[in-house]
Order: C-alpha cells, then structure tokens, then sequence
C-alpha cells in the first residue's frame, strides 16, 4: 500500500476516504477516542458527523455522515466499523507500541455504535 495513504476506498466513498488520509498521526488517537463518544471530527476541508451533531435545522442522521468540498455521503455503522478497523490496522503497523491501545478504542467506538 502507497504509504501516502491509509486507505484507498470506491469512488463512491471518496468523502470517508479524504476523511480517514487527511488525519495527523498525531491526532489519530484522540480522534478515535472521540469517535468512542459518538462526536465527529474534521480535518483540512474533510468532516465526519455522527448522529446527534446536526444542526437543529437538518435532518437526523441515519448513518455516520463524511463531506469534503461539498461532496457528502452518509453510511451505515456497520461499513464505517469495517473501514475504521482497516484504518486502524494500518496505523498500528506503523505504530506497533500503539496497537493495544488502538484496539481498546477500536472497542469503544463498537460498544457506542452499538448503543446508537
């Protein structure tokens, strides 16, 4: 895999594909802690929303929502799960110290999906 990139994902998901390559290793951490509290993040022009984090003006969202430069798309908990277990993978082979902890938040994030 290009080292550029933690993941690359189908055309229709390039929102969560800029999303997931444009987070900082250094961020990396705390942005799973937060997404182990239903609470979104964003990144140059790329932005993740989970239910709850609307505006009191939009719809609810049915899913976990990911948009860069005006492009969004919105997908289930299941396939967000999926594509972040692969994201973390890839961080913890570069950051083998790291993998315990990268799976106890990868845990986490599940036990709040499942909850939504």
């Amino acid at each position: 895999m290009n080292d550029k990139f933690r993941i690359v994902l189908k055309d229709r998901l390039l929102p969560v594909q800029v999303f997931f390559n444009a987070i900082p290793d250094r961020s990396f951490i705390e942005t799973l802690k937060a997404f182990g509290n239903a609470t979104g993040a964003g990144f140059n022009d790329a932005f993740c929303g989970f239910p709850g984090e609307e505006d009191f003006d939009e719809e609810p969202l049915n899913g976990i929502e990911f948009a860069v430069k005006g492009e969004e798309v919105i997908i289930g908990y299941d396939e967000f799960f999926s594509i972040l277990e692969e994201v973390c993978n890839v961080y913890s082979e570069k950051h083998p110290n790291e993998t315990e902890l990268v799976q106890g938040l990868l845990f986490d994030v599940k036990e709040k999906l499942n909850s939504l």
